[in-house]
């Protein structure tokens, strides 16, 4: 599973993107303009929905397909035998067959034609809010179920969201949360 953001940089995605060529892989798109909450170090807080444009861009690193969006209440998707409650201004992939789908037939998750490749259109049925919900959160095992394939273990890749962020090995091992673990390894 591995989440992108608006400025994921390319040529670390193309790197990814070909190393994962033959491996089950579901790319979450974006949604949301965040902030770091000032009360919670390592939180973040909503601010706004991002522009299609920046999406598209991410999105266009790897599938030829745009987002559409519907602001306000939209009816609920079926995940497998599960009717799950629809996000706020729930996204989905235009100009794509959908693998699944809400009750109007737009694409929530769309496979990557030629590979073993989905994108999930709406992260809110992954992130935090979205598994809060038990409903969500059932349907998201079973959606990570269906494209699994086999019961190989499910990694989560957030090696793209850490990219050009200035982070390093040695920053990362003597902050939380892996410094507990460096002193008990020294």
């Amino acid at each position: 599973i591995v989440p992108l953001r608006p400025d994921t940089p390319p040529k670390a995605l193309e790197t990814l993107v070909a190393h994962r060529e033959s491996k089950p892989t579901l790319f979450v798109l974006p949604k949301w303009i965040v902030a770091p909450r000032l009360d919670h170090a390592g939180w973040d807080q909503q601010i706004g929905h991002l522009e299609r444009a920046a999406i598209d861009k991410v999105l266009g690193k790897v599938a030829v397909v745009h987002i559409g969006w519907q602001e306000g209440k939209v009816a609920p998707v079926m995940i497998e035998d599960l009717s799950v409650p629809a996000p706020e201004e729930m996204q989905w992939l235009e100009n794509s067959e959908p693998y699944i789908a809400d009750a109007a037939d737009h694409a929530i998750v769309s496979q990557i034609e030629g590979a073993p490749h989905w994108i999930l259109a709406d992260p809110d049925f992954l992130n935090n809010q979205g598994l809060a919900d038990p409903t969500r959160a059932a349907a998201a095992l079973r959606l990570i179920h269906r494209l699994q394939g086999n019961d190989d273990a499910v990694m989560f890749d957030l090696t793209l969201l850490r990219s050009g962020n200035g982070m390093s090995l040695q920053k990362l091992l003597v902050e939380p949360p892996f410094l507990a673990l460096t002193l008990a390894l020294i």
